[in-house]
């Protein structure tokens, strides 16, 4: 299901020339990793020496690549340092070593200090949107507009991305969208282990559906599809 859901945006991304391409390369290879130390950590295996310095280096490029990048990175590392079972709250610095641990924390403080730099030179915002007709309306009338715009903004997150000159075949988009339904029809219908994972998968896509309507809510659709 993750690579039905990235499939479009990457092969659309990288039809063109934009930071986006490199940006989500990165992201993959921090997941990878990131899901690879998991493993391992469940299964109580030793540390890959390889395994941790491809994990440092990527958090490095990654929170380099831009400066929003290090919402990706720092998302990825919360998912790193979550317990697994067996494992008390401070598992997975333990198992990592203070070396890698510092490691992992020194190559991502640079990602942090660029967004910090880039965030205050442009004055908190990316382009200064003047919101305050919007924040005068009621809040029922926002909800509604923004549950009304939704529709169009899932269409946007896997067509134009935010990037007018990618825009990827709407064929392909409706393709996609079945092949996904048929997926999660196909997941539904199994009695078994899976069902897990197809709740979680729902709840990750509620949560960001949830993140996606507040932050439209309150900045006016001050955002770009591919985020």
């Amino acid at each position: 299901l993750g690579a039905l859901a990235l499939t479009p945006s990457s092969m659309s991304l990288f039809a063109a020339v934009n930071p986006n391409g490199w940006e989500i390369v990165l992201a993959l290879l921090v997941a990878a990793c990131v899901a690879s130390v998991r493993i391992d950590r469940v299964q109580r295996r030793p540390r890959s020496r390889r395994l941790l310095v491809a994990l440092v280096l990527g958090a490095l490029l990654l929170g380099l690549a831009r400066p929003a990048s290090v919402a990706w990175l720092l998302l990825l590392l919360a998912v790193l340092v979550l317990p697994v079972r067996g494992e008390g709250p401070l598992g997975a610095l333990r198992y990592l070593g203070a070396r890698w641990s510092s490691a992992i924390a020194v190559a991502t403080a640079p990602g942090v200090a660029w967004y910090l730099y880039a965030n205050a030179s442009r004055g908190g915002g990316a382009d200064g949107k003047d919101v305050s007709a919007w924040m005068a309306l009621p809040v029922w009338e926002r909800t509604i507009a923004v549950v009304e715009h939704f529709g169009v903004m899932v269409r946007a997150s896997y067509t134009d991305l935010g990037w007018s000159d990618t825009s990827m075949p709407e064929l392909f988009f409706v393709l996609w969208l079945g092949r996904c339904c048929a997926a999660l029809g196909a997941a539904a219908s199994r009695r078994d282990r899976r069902l897990r994972s197809l709740l979680a998968a729902a709840g990750v896509l509620l949560g960001a559906c949830l993140v996606i309507g507040l932050n439209s809510n309150a900045s006016a659709f001050a955002w770009q599809g591919r985020y």
